[in-house]
């Protein structure tokens, strides 16, 4: 099984190698979600068994999504509060490359990067070496 900490920095790794791949709908302003229109995944929506779109409108709150988890997610018995910070970084990173009228930057990036580092007690200064430029098209 893997550590905690490289199952983060696998969770997290691809959305900064391809930023593309992160879950957003760009028609209701840039709003992350589990599962995104074209497919892709958020952190905690690669995880999900069994979608369901209620999910979006939090009527299932997250509580319930992680009841909903894969069992690999379930192994690593990642608390509530640690996978709040973990879709954080995808959340910040999504807006602060894709969203034109949000205030995210490359600070806040990396302070969710730390955030997440500490809660989740694992060392995830790596995905600080790849935080992309501001390059992609909206």
């Amino acid at each position: 099984m893997k550590s905690k900490q490289e199952f983060i920095l696998d969770t997290l790794r691809g959305y900064f190698v391809n930023p593309e791949t992160c879950s957003i709908d760009k028609d209701k302003k840039y709003k992350c979600l589990y599962l995104a229109p074209n497919g892709n995944k958020c952190a905690v929506g690669q995880y999900i068994k069994d979608y369901d779109p209620k999910m979006e409108t939090f009527e299932k709150g997250l509580e319930d999504i992680i009841k909903n988890l894969t069992d690999e997610a379930k192994a690593q018995n990642i608390t509530y509060t640690e996978w709040l910070n973990i879709q954080q970084v995808h959340d910040t990173l999504a807006k602060y490359m894709f969203d034109p009228q949000d205030s995210e930057t490359l600070g806040n990036v990396s302070r969710a990067i730390r955030g997440c580092s500490s809660i989740c007690n694992v060392n995830l200064s790596e995905l600080e070496t790849l935080i992309p430029t501001k390059t992609l098209s909206v």
